[in-house]
């Protein structure tokens, strides 16, 4: 378990470090939207996707205009979350182990 915490911690260094290329969060962007947009040819997950944010308090033009907000996201604006919020050492890692009887 501790190889795939400090693998976790190596795939994370870079978000921390520096933005992302331009090129790098745009392909993430368009996986990001195609991948919504293809759930929403459901009816029951265009449903969901409203019920979700009408109930979490957003409105029906916060899902509405989602993909807009979502390319509106710059590279230092990824940086900037991920060095406030991805701080290793505020990290919480658990390891559950069989209890002892």
């Amino acid at each position: 378990l501790e190889q795939v915490e400090h693998a976790v911690d190596a795939v994370l260094a870079p978000f921390i470090a520096r933005p992302p290329s331009a090129a790098d969060l745009a392909r993430v962007k368009t996986q990001l939207i195609a991948g919504e947009i293809y759930k929403r040819d459901s009816q029951l997950s265009l449903a969901t996707a409203y019920g979700q944010a009408l109930v979490n308090g957003q409105t029906a033009s916060d899902v509405q205009d989602w993909p807009h907000r979502v390319n509106a996201v710059l590279p230092q604006a990824v940086h900037n979350v991920a060095a406030q919020f991805l701080v290793r050492r505020e990290a919480v890692t658990l390891y559950l182990t069989p209890a002892h009887t």
